[in-house]
C-alpha cells in the first residue's frame, strides 16, 4: 500500500537444549564480529548492536534468538535474514527445536489530523451506538484483533495505534508527524523445527503480501494521506 513504511521488525526463536551457548557465545561473536561494533557477553546472554545498520542488535542465550531490525527495505530482506541468522546459529550451538517462534512488524501510515483518527477507523468497524459503549468503558486509543494464519499452529494479533513521531528517534526524511500504526505479531506456539520455521516465515510473508493489503484498504481508503 502506498504510504506504508516498514519501521521495526523482530524475530524470536524459543530454543529447545540452547544450553550449548554457554560454550558457544564465542564463535557467535567472531561470525558477526565485523557486523556489530559493540558487543556485551556474559553467562546471562550475548547481546551485538550496530545502530547504523538494518539488522540491529542480535541476542543469544540459552533459551532464544532474538533480532531486531530498523528500517528494512522490505519484508522479503527481514525473512531471508532471520531464517539465514537463525539457521546458522542453530548450527553453531547445536540446536534443532524451537518451542516458539515469533515474527512482529510495525507499519506507519501517515495521517492528517491525529485526534480524529480512531473514530474514523472506528466508523467502519462499529456502529454509533456500539463504539459510544466501547468508548464508555474503557481505552478507545486503539484496537485488537485476532486473525487466522494459514500454517498449522500460527496465530496474528493485529494491534492499531496513534503514533508520533519522537524529535531524539532517527528516522527518514520522509517519515511522518503523527502516523497509524499497524503492530502486527505473529506468533507459533508449540514444538517445531528449522523446516517449520522457514515455512512459518514465508506464511507469514504470504500474509502480509496478500491478506494485509485487504484489511487496509477495509480500514484506511479515505483516511492516510
Amino acid at each position: 500500500m502506498a504510504g506504508r513504511i516498514l519501521v521495526d521488525s523482530f524475530f524470536q526463536a524459543n530454543t529447545v537444549r540452547g544450553h550449548r551457548y554457554l560454550d558457544d557465545a564465542g564463535k557467535i561473536m567472531n561470525r558477526w564480529d565485523s557486523d556489530f561494533p559493540n558487543k556485551d557477553v556474559g553467562i546471562a546472554g550475548l547481546l551485538m548492536r550496530n545502530p547504523k545498520a538494518t539488522m540491529r542488535e542480535l541476542r543469544v542465550d540459552n533459551r532464544t534468538i532474538w533480532i531486531h531490525f530498523n528500517f528494512p527495505k522490505t519484508v522479503k530482506q527481514i525473512l531471508e535474514l532471520s531464517i539465514n541468522t537463525t539457521e546458522e546459529i542453530c548450527e553453531i550451538i547445536d540446536v534443532k527445536q524451537f518451542s516458539r517462534l515469533g515474527f512482529r512488524l510495525h507499519f506507519v501510515y501517515a495521517i492528517g489530523d491525529p485526534s480524529t483518527m480512531i473514530d474514523e477507523i472506528a466508523s467502519k468497524m462499529f456502529n454509533s451506538t456500539c463504539w459510544q459503549m466501547i468508548k464508555n468503558h474503557g481505552s478507545a486509543s486503539g484496537f485488537d484483533f485476532a486473525v487466522p494464519l494459514s500454517t498449522k499452529g500460527a496465530s496474528i494479533t493485529l494491534h492499531i495505534t496513534i503514533i508520533k513521531k519522537k524529535p531524539e528517534v532517527e528516522a527518514p526524511k520522509d517519515f511522518p508527524e503523527s502516523g497509524i500504526l499497524f503492530d502486527v505479531d505473529i506468533f507459533r506456539d508449540g514444538n517445531s523445527y528449522l523446516d517449520d520455521m522457514r515455512r512459518f516465515m514465508k506464511s507469514a510473508k504470504k500474509w502480509v503480501d496478500e491478506e494485509l493489503p485487504i484489511i487496509e484498504k477495509t480500514l484506511l481508503e479515505g483516511i492516510i494521506k
